[in-house]
């Protein structure tokens, strides 16, 4: 379904490298450890802004990243707020991969008969998941390893992004939510466009 929400949300994000002065999609996109994914180019590729609603996941993935990519000094942390009420997809109650669907589906966003790919699962069609089923909540043939926190980033990674804000477009929307890490660790936030948050306010984070 589609949410409004009120200005003044609290958000932010981290960058293994320095963070811009200002919102950049292509700077955003390239500055972060999924600049050239796999040899497949930027994971963002769209330049959407991805930011948690809650700080302390923010640095909790950081450190992660930090870990992953062997840095050892510090990273960036991006603070900013709502400026504007954002009207969004709200796939936060979404429990399995069939849930978003629905959602999807009631909206009529039709990413089954798209150019969209499921990245990690070449071997499967996007039209594949328009077999899942209502009533068992299943997905024929697709692993389980699909999972929500996955498939949020999914929708819109590489080339997918611009198709599926092409799709959503009728909807005048913002960008959508859901929920990738674990209750009650917040939600991750993909907007399309960096109009309605403040401009960023950064600081070096030192790695302890």
């Amino acid at each position: 379904m589609i949410v409004s929400i009120k200005p003044q949300i609290d958000l932010s994000r981290y960058d293994i490298g320095e963070t811009p002065e200002e919102w950049d999609s292509k700077s955003h996109c390239l500055n972060t450890e999924y600049r050239d994914n796999n040899g497949k180019g930027p994971k963002n590729k769209s330049g959407f802004y991805f930011l948690f609603d809650n700080i302390e996941t923010t640095q909790a993935v950081a450190k992660i990243a930090c870990n992953k990519n062997e840095i050892k000094d510090n990273y960036w942390l991006t603070i900013t707020q709502t400026t504007d009420t954002i009207s969004i997809i709200d796939f936060s109650k979404c429990k399995c991969i069939h849930d978003i669907l629905v959602i999807l589906d009631s909206l009529n966003i039709n990413i089954y008969n798209s150019n969209m790919i499921i990245n990690g699962f070449e071997d499967k069609k996007i039209d594949d998941l328009k077999t899942h089923n209502h009533l068992t909540r299943v997905i024929p043939y697709i692993s389980e390893l699909m999972e929500v926190k996955w498939f949020g980033q999914m929708l819109t990674d590489f080339d997918n992004g611009e198709t599926f804000k092409e799709l959503a477009n009728v909807l005048k929307i913002d960008g959508y939510r859901w929920c990738e890490n674990i209750n009650p660790y917040g939600l991750t936030y993909c907007l399309f466009d960096h109009n309605k948050i403040e401009q960023p306010s950064k600081r070096k984070i030192l790695i302890e």
